[in-house]
C-alpha cells in the first residue's frame, strides 16, 4: 500500500513531466511570433476602452491579450494559454462538471435579477451558462476568457441558451474593454487564481461595477492569517505554469479598492475528486463600501460553526 508521502511524490512527478511537456509544446507553437508582438504592444498605449472589432467583440486599441513583461510572465502564461486549449478540446467537460454544486451556490449568491447587466470573468467553456435564473435578459449577460479555445467552447453553450454570440468574447481581466459603472453583477467563476495580477483584475472589476452592485469569487482560496506550507509552495511552481496558483488569499488581492468583504464561505458538496479538495474552496461576495457604510467587512477566514 502506498504512503502518504509516495502518493504525493507522484503527483509531483506527474505534474513535472505534464508541465515539460506543455512547456515544450507552448513554445514551439507560441514561441517565435509571441515574442514578436509583445515586444511591440508593450511599447503602445492603451487608450481606448471600448470598441469593436470585426466580429463585433469588444476589445482594446492597441492593446492584445495579456501583455506580460519579461520572460518569465509571457512563458507561463504562454504554458497556461497551452494547457487550457489542449484541456478544452479533451477532457475538460468532465473536470469542470465536478465543480457544478460550487457553481450553483456561487450563481445563488450572485442573485442575478431581471435588467441587470452581469459579467463573468474568465467564464471559460460557458459552463455557467446553464445555471443562470429565468426571466432574466440574456442580452445583459456578457462573459470573456484569455483563451481563444475556452471561447470557442463558452459561444456553442452560450447559443444554445439564448446569449447573444457577440456577448462572448476573448479579452483581457487586467483591462477590461467597458466605460466605469457598467455591470450590476460580476463574477470570477474559478478564474481569478489564473490570473497574473489578481489586484489588477479586481481593482478593474470595481472600476465597471455599477453603484450597488456585487462581486462574487468562487475559487481555492487561502484564508487570511494562513502561512503557505512548503509543501503547497513548491506544487505551485507547476500549478502556475499550467492552470492556477494556488497561494493567494482573498484580502491581498482586493488590496486598495473601496471593497469590502460581504460574505465569505466554504464550498460544499463537490463531486469526484474535487472532492478531496473541497475544504480549500470559498465563495466570497464584495461590495463597494460606501453603498454599505453601516456594513462591517468580514475577514477572510470561515466562521466557526
Amino acid at each position: 500500500m502506498l504512503t502518504l508521502s509516495d502518493g504525493i511524490r507522484k503527483i509531483i512527478m506527474k505534474l513535472f513531466l505534464f508541465f515539460i511537456i506543455l512547456w515544450g509544446f507552448s513554445i514551439d507553437t507560441f514561441g517565435a511570433s509571441a515574442t514578436k508582438e509583445g515586444d511591440s504592444l508593450r511599447r503602445r498605449s492603451p487608450v481606448s476602452r471600448a470598441v469593436a472589432d470585426a466580429d463585433g467583440m469588444p476589445k482594446e486599441e492597441g492593446h492584445t491579450v495579456y501583455d506580460e513583461s519579461g520572460c518569465c510572465g509571457q512563458c507561463s502564461r504562454k504554458s497556461q494559454d497551452c494547457c487550457y486549449q489542449i484541456l478544452a478540446n479533451t477532457c475538460w467537460g468532465c473536470i469542470i462538471s465536478q465543480f457544478e454544486p460550487g457553481r450553483i451556490q456561487a450563481m445563488n449568491l450572485l442573485d442575478l435579477r431581471e435588467g441587470e447587466q452581469a459579467l463573468f470573468v474568465g467564464e471559460g467553456a460557458g459552463h455557467d451558462f446553464a445555471h443562470l435564473p429565468e426571466g432574466i435578459d440574456l442580452g445583459r449577460v456578457h462573459a470573456f476568457d484569455f483563451s481563444s479555445e475556452m471561447v470557442k467552447h463558452a459561444k456553442i453553450k452560450a447559443r444554445e441558451v439564448g446569449i447573444p454570440e457577440d456577448n462572448v468574447f476573448k479579452g483581457d481581466t487586467q483591462r477590461l474593454p467597458f466605460e466605469e459603472r457598467r455591470f450590476d453583477k460580476i463574477f470570477f467563476p474559478l478564474s481569478l487564481a489564473s490570473i497574473p495580477n489578481p489586484q489588477l483584475a479586481i481593482a478593474e472589476a470595481e472600476r465597471v461595477l455599477n453603484p450597488g452592485g456585487r462581486i462574487v469569487v468562487f475559487e481555492k482560496l487561502l484564508d487570511e492569517g494562513v502561512e503557505v506550507s512548503c509543501g503547497k509552495w513548491f506544487c505551485n511552481l507547476f500549478t502556475s505554469c499550467i492552470f492556477a496558483d494556488v497561494t493567494r488569499n482573498l484580502p491581498e488581492m482586493i488590496g486598495e479598492t473601496p471593497l469590502k468583504i460581504m460574505d465569505y464561505r466554504s464550498v460544499r458538496d463537490l463531486r469526484g475528486c474535487a472532492s478531496c479538495f473541497e475544504g480549500s474552496y470559498r465563495l466570497a461576495m464584495l461590495g463597494r463600501s460606501e453603498d454599505h457604510p453601516d456594513l462591517v467587512s468580514k475577514r477572510a477566514v470561515l466562521e466557526e460553526e
